[in-house]
């Protein structure tokens, strides 16, 4: 008997006209077209998702923009309140009266100082009108004694020692109100009444001030000369051993740069 198999699916060249030349021509026709419209597929969907996270990403813009002007719109209405308060006003009376100048809540017109002022009266804040607007002047008083510590009655300020100790550095002033020469003793004496004033604030705030004042008294430089700046020129050799480059560290000279920086730095925190 005949036994007959039964015929497959038809191929995929059956379907484009047979084998040879023509048939691999249209398959790749065939192919090509696929390639084409998966193409266009992905392109659409990309271009869908990607309109999406622009759109996405707009509403967090947007949302982040709000947010940050309610936030500004907050801060400016906090400092308002606070320099229109009784703090802001006290703190512009303290600096006008200390410093001389002008805080942020004295900056308005005319009529809103005076306003200000009026209240701070009603208030009992506000500073006598002679020292309003007008810088601290250190005077010299020739009746404080050159040397010895300085008397601390009850009622003497914390910088009063400071002070008394930094008169008599400088002496009787010139014509010009300029120190002649200072004195190292009282110099040396009135920077280590400061450091403990500083201490006094916490945190060891002296504590850097007090390490250098520390190198001016252990100096190699002549304690017989009592002018501070004959006395600093006399420590020069020592620095012979930087080729005259630099500082030694432990020295007079490295001391007094770091002194005069830090007590630059707190005068204007002050």
């Amino acid at each position: 008997d005949e036994i007959r198999v039964p015929a497959g699916p038809p191929s995929l060249l059956s379907k484009v006209g047979g084998s040879g030349a023509g048939g691999s021509h249209e398959l790749q026709a065939m192919i090509d077209g696929l390639k084409t419209e998966l193409l266009k597929e992905l392109r659409a969907e990309l271009g869908e998702l990607s309109a999406v996270v622009r759109q996405s990403h707009q509403r967090v813009v947007d949302k982040l923009d709000v947010e940050v002007a309610e936030l500004r719109r907050d801060v400016a209405s906090v400092r308002l309140q606070v320099d229109r308060g009784p703090l802001g006003r006290l703190m512009g009376d303290c600096v006008s009266s200390i410093c001389g100048r002008k805080s942020p809540a004295d900056a308005g017109p005319d009529a809103a100082q005076q306003k200000r002022r009026s209240g701070d009266h009603e208030l009992g804040l506000a500073a006598p009108p002679s020292v309003i607007g007008k810088e601290p002047k250190l005077t010299i008083d020739p009746s404080v004694p050159s040397a010895g510590p300085p008397s601390q009655g009850p009622g003497a300020s914390v910088l009063g020692p400071v002070v008394q100790h930094f008169e008599s550095a400088i002496g009787p002033a010139s014509v010009a109100c300029e120190a002649t020469e200072v004195q190292r003793a009282p110099l040396v004496d009135g920077l280590q009444e400061y450091a403990r004033v500083l201490d006094g604030l916490g945190g060891e705030m002296g504590s850097y001030l007090d390490l250098n004042i520390k190198k001016l008294r252990s100096s190699k430089a002549d304690n017989a000369r009592p002018g501070y700046r004959d006395w600093l020129l006399s420590e020069l050799p020592v620095h012979q051993a930087t080729g005259y480059t630099g500082y030694m560290d432990d020295s007079a000279w490295m001391a007094n740069l770091w002194i005069g920086w830090t007590l630059e730095f707190f005068v204007e925190f002050f």
